[in-house]
């Protein structure tokens, strides 16, 4: 009987693991699929673009705009500044798998915590938002 039950729940966890690897390799392509359309931009016009004039550091803005990119697992030449974490950055609707929102806020608690910023009162709604608190100035 014990050799039964232990058969039956291997083969619930299989059919458990397998599934969620489907619903992975399915909804990544589908929330890449929201960038597709968009023209790349290299990092470097980027910072020119929205950060040099405000004269923060380009090497940690680069740092933090691959580790976002990489996290979410998203082109970093097609995310932009104004992307936001409830609608471009969404978790795609009907999957029921953990979203990469989830490891970039603990990314982000940990950079905080890293670099003594208070992130109680911080408001996160976009990367923008997000490099700014992070990024220090030259």
């Amino acid at each position: 009987m014990k050799k039964v039950m232990i058969i039956c729940l291997a083969s619930i966890l299989t059919v458990i693991g397998i599934v969620a690897i489907r619903l992975e390799r399915e909804r990544l392509p589908e929330k890449r699929q929201r960038f597709q359309t968009r023209q790349s931009i290299s990092l470097k016009e980027i910072f020119e673009i929205y950060y040099a004039k405000d004269s923060l550091n380009e090497s940690e803005f680069i740092s933090l705009w691959i580790d976002i990119a990489s996290i979410l697992e998203l082109d970093p030449e097609k995310i932009r500044p104004e992307d936001r974490f409830d609608t471009e950055l969404a978790p795609v609707k009907g999957y029921m798998v953990e979203d990469e929102l989830a490891d970039l806020e603990e990314y982000f608690k940990i950079q905080c915590q890293r670099r003594g910023i208070e992130i109680c009162h911080q408001k996160i709604s976009t990367i923008d938002d997000f490099i700014r608190i992070l990024t220090p100035k030259n």
